[in-house]
């Protein structure tokens, strides 16, 4: 079983984390984390998400399952699970926990 943190940034969005692993979102950051650990090949297990207080939010069977879905906002108000399609034009970027983006090795080439 693999178990994710669940926790809140102050901006209000919800925040999973698993290991170095972190998604945000302000809906659908458990299923968001899934896709990023099902992405390098993490194997299929048992999801137990928790709160920062360590009591069980909720639990889900699959984790590759899971990373099928994501919330959806409708327009007329509330929400709704629908299956994820990446969006070919989307940028995203790795973010840390608190929502800072994580920063990656750059080579710096001298000049002159």
């Amino acid at each position: 079983m693999i178990r994710f943190v669940l926790s809140q940034r102050p901006d209000g969005a919800d925040v999973a984390t698993c290991d170095a692993y972190a998604a945000a979102s302000r809906n659908g950051a458990t299923m968001a984390l899934a896709r990023q650990l099902v992405a390098p090949g993490f194997p299929d297990q048992p999801v137990e998400a928790v709160g920062t207080d360590g009591r069980i939010r909720f639990t889900a069977p699959s984790l590759h399952r899971l990373a099928q879905w994501t919330v959806i906002e409708r327009d007329r108000g509330g929400i709704a699970f629908e299956r994820y399609q990446r969006n070919p034009h989307a940028v995203t970027r790795p973010t840390m926990p608190d929502g800072a983006e994580r920063q990656t090795a750059t080579e710096i080439t001298p000049t002159g």
